[in-house]
């Protein structure tokens, strides 16, 4: 008898390969719970959109906390120390100031979005989206001359003498302020001023200085036509800013941070009435 081989004996059984599912080829003996590229992709894309959507509600909840936060220092600190609110007694912010040593240094903080002015009126637009250099005059006014003046108050009292074309305009803010209130409390303003030294230096001695810039400040950008804050006071570890603007960027800045901001100029006033504030 011939010998035959196994393959005579047992034939080869064609197998059939398996048939693709969901648009992906199995390989023979390929496990088929095996992760697909759009299941990957899938995944990655909704993690991608559960992070924007907790970064969203975190920006909205921090705008919340912020604008309460601002609300209550304005009703603790501003009210509180207004004229209005401090007894037939006091006329004055500086009878209120020296009425206790624990108000001695204090600095108004005007935001340009508070509802009480946002809306009104001013260049070519509101308080709001425009009056950033309002919002520094009137707190300029308040720590010169120790009288409330708002920013509507002082939109009011300016009549657009603190603008050009329409835009806020730091030089006639400061020659505003000056020429209304200086034979009162012997205001004096310095000239433009380009070295942050000398800002420093002048700060350091009881003058305060508004700022002009532009790029990134802080915690914000600022818009293309530039933005304003004032400058109050300065030690050994940097400046102290009000931003009219951005609440967060009320604080003290270190002198490499200011130093890296892009500063236009800088215009400092003084008054007999300011005192060191902290």
């Amino acid at each position: 008898m011939a010998n035959r081989s196994d393959t005579d004996i047992f034939p080869k059984i064609p197998i059939d390969e398996p048939e693709p599912i969901y648009g992906y080829k199995l390989e023979p003996d390929e496990p088929e719970n095996k992760l697909k590229a759009s299941d990957i992709i899938l995944v990655v894309a909704l993690c991608l959109v559960l992070c924007a959507f907790s970064f969203v509600m975190g920006l909205i909840v921090n705008q919340e906390r912020v604008e309460q936060e601002y609300a209550e220092y304005f009703a603790t600190k501003v009210h509180a120390r207004s004229p209005e609110n401090a007894g037939a007694n006091a006329a004055t912010i500086s009878d209120i100031v020296n009425a206790t040593s624990s108000l001695r240094y204090y600095v108004p903080m005007y935001m340009q979005w508070d509802s009480q002015w946002a809306n009104v009126p001013y260049g070519v637009g509101t308080i709001s989206d425009t009056g950033c250099g309002l919002c520094c005059g009137a707190m300029a006014v308040q720590i010169l001359t120790g009288t409330t003046c708002t920013p509507d108050e002082l939109a009011k009292l300016s009549s657009g003498a603190t603008l050009t074309d329409g835009v806020n305009d730091i030089n006639k803010t400061v020659d505003f302020i000056r020429n209304s209130w200086g034979a009162e409390t012997n205001i004096k303003a310095s000239e433009v001023i380009y070295a942050p030294d000398a800002v420093a230096e002048m700060v350091n001695n009881d003058w305060i200085a508004f700022a002009s810039c532009h790029g990134v400040l802080g915690d914000m950008e600022t818009s293309d036509s530039g933005h304003i804050v004032l400058i109050y006071d300065v030690d050994q570890n940097g400046f102290y800013i009000r931003d009219p603007y951005c609440i967060t960027n009320n604080r003290q800045f270190s002198f490499e941070e200011f130093n890296g901001v892009a500063w236009d100029f800088f215009r400092c006033m003084k008054g007999e009435h300011v005192v060191r504030r902290h």
